[in-house]
């Protein structure tokens, strides 16, 4: 509490590291106490901060991945909902930032992807609409940009799937 102005300088390089612990691609079953351990760390880190940035953003896109593969869908969709909102806020302060803005359409696809195994089938997509908006801008501006191109391609996809399942 006494160095909260510096916080976020103090704790960069644990929020680095918490990030590389929660990489989906290193979440097996072997590991999964280890990231258990990591996540409750990850998760007294986005309590303390008081600012948005990239990494807090990103930080809890991982802690909301862990919980997901866990099963545990209410805890990702409270963290997929802070990276949302943190996301948000990058990208309003600065709208030209390219990771912001597919910060943000991240956030849209993770939030649509918990809605739709919730069964909350409209408002997944409201989220993948908000998603396939962004990856279009992206794509628009970046057109040689393979992530991008790839990002519309999925946005359109899950578009496709809650279209169908709704009828």
């Amino acid at each position: 509490h006494r160095n909260r102005e510096e916080l976020k300088d103090i704790c960069e390089t644990l929020i680095e590291s918490l990030i590389d612990g929660l990489k989906r691609d290193v979440l097996h079953l072997d590991n999964y106490s280890h990231a258990g351990i990591l996540a409750h760390y990850a998760e007294s880190v986005v309590v303390a901060m008081q600012e948005a940035f990239f990494n807090l953003a990103v930080l809890c896109e991982r802690i909301g991945t862990y919980y997901s593969e866990l099963g545990n869908l209410d805890k990702a969709l409270e963290y997929f909902d802070n990276e949302n909102r943190f996301a948000k806020s990058l990208h309003e302060d600065i709208p030209s930032n390219v990771g912001f803005k597919n910060g943000l359409a991240i956030s849209y696809s993770k939030l649509g992807q918990i809605q739709h195994s919730l069964g909350k089938l409209d408002k997944a997509l409201g989220y993948f609409e908000n998603y396939n908006l962004l990856a279009k801008s992206l794509h628009e501006d970046f057109p040689s940009n393979v992530g991008f191109k790839n990002g519309l391609a999925i946005s359109y996809l899950k578009l496709g799937e809650i279209q169908k399942t709704l009828g």
